[in-house]
């Protein structure tokens, strides 16, 4: 019964991680992909570890599974870095770099020390613990980066709801196999004497788990064969493409005009002078990369061209105004949004051709 849900487990992560990269093979699959099949490795190299025979033959397999444990963490990760923004990420090789000090530490001592080896020197040891302890370090990070990334990007208001579900479904892999890990870590510390008793209970667990991981998530994605094709995210009904252009219906583009005006003409929100785009994009409820690309593709500047404009106009304002106009200009900078007096006197001549006293001069003549 074991055995055969052993063949099953390892056959449908294969069989899944294969027809993913037929469907399309996109940067994104790729890792997808790749999670698919090391599991499936996962799996198969659990099951040979389990003839004594090929232990005693093969005892370096040992290292392999931990290998595979530590690094599903980083390559779910990259996947959901993928579908969010698109862009490969930088510096790739440090997310797997608890995988290659695992891979450097076990083979230190395998050249040097356990000569000849024999899984007893490596299994239940100080070591295998220091290796357990790092994969469980590992997944705890990356599921806490996963749920920043997630809320990060507000996924709730996706209007594809098999996005939401999906990106849900990835990180209750991760629970499942951070809580596995946990659960050996502690067996192993904690409950040294029933080590034999739990293994076989512990065995039936792990493939279990490993099994129904990867067949809801891969019923799920071949069920929605338009997650495996996307090339755009949809966001409030807002479509970013690959050439980052924005489409926006003629009410949802006149809702963020009159949102902007709002927040410029009402709350001059323009005043602050630590204000950045992501301040801005909070006061407006949007995401900073859609709040640029509205700013580009309608109005036609960036957020430093239309903030400084917007504070120039103060500032034009405020030397006109009777009330206002002897006052100093550096108390002229702080009422327009700027905080340095050299800073306000670049923006102002770029703006204006003229100083703020020539200016005011040639308005008042």
């Amino acid at each position: 019964m074991l055995s055969a849900l052993y063949i099953w487990a390892c056959f449908q992560g294969l069989f899944f991680g294969i027809s993913i990269l037929i469907m399309k093979f996109t940067r994104a699959n790729f890792f997808l992909s790749l999670f698919y099949v090391l599991t499936s490795v996962y799996i198969g190299n659990q099951y040979l570890l389990r003839f004594a025979d090929f232990l005693d033959t093969h005892p370096e397999f040992v290292f392999l599974s931990d290998y595979i444990d530590i690094s599903l963490g980083p390559i779910v990760y990259i996947y959901m870095l993928l579908i969010l923004n698109r862009r490969y990420p930088k510096h790739l090789w440090l997310y797997f770099l608890p995988t290659i000090l695992v891979i450097l530490f076990t083979s230190y001592f395998l050249v040097f020390k356990w000569l000849p080896f024999s899984y007893n020197l490596y299994i239940g040891t100080a070591y295998h613990d220091i290796v357990l302890l790092a994969v469980v370090i590992s997944y705890t990070v990356y599921a806490i980066l996963y749920i920043r990334k997630v809320k990060a990007y507000q996924l709730k208001e996706f209007n594809k709801k098999e996005v939401v579900d999906w990106l849900k479904l990835l990180f209750i892999i991760f629970f499942l196999k951070m809580i596995t890990a946990y659960f050996i870590l502690i067996k192993n510390q904690f409950l040294p004497s029933f080590r034999t008793q739990l293994n076989p209970i512990l065995e039936m667990v792990l493939v279990i788990t490993d099994s129904i991981i990867l067949l809801l998530a891969g019923i799920y994605a071949l069920k929605e064969p338009q997650l495996l094709q996307m090339d755009k995210i949809e966001l409030f009904n807002i479509t970013i493409s690959k050439k980052n252009k924005l489409k926006l219906s003629e009410e949802e583009i006149l809702l963020y005009k009159s949102n902007l005006n709002k927040a410029i003409d009402i709350d001059k929100i323009y005043k602050q002078w630590d204000l950045n785009e992501k301040g801005l994009a909070k006061a407006l409820n949007v995401q900073p990369y859609i709040l640029s690309i509205f700013l580009n593709e309608h109005l036609g500047q960036t957020f430093n061209e239309f903030i400084n404009y917007k504070r120039i106009e103060e500032a034009k304002k405020l030397l006109l105004n009777p009330k206002t106009m002897n006052d100093k200009m550096y108390t002229i900078a702080l009422e327009s949004g700027y905080n340095s007096e050299s800073v306000f006197y670049t923006n102002f001549k770029k703006f204006t051709g003229f100083t703020p006293r020539q200016f005011q001069k040639s308005q008042l003549n």
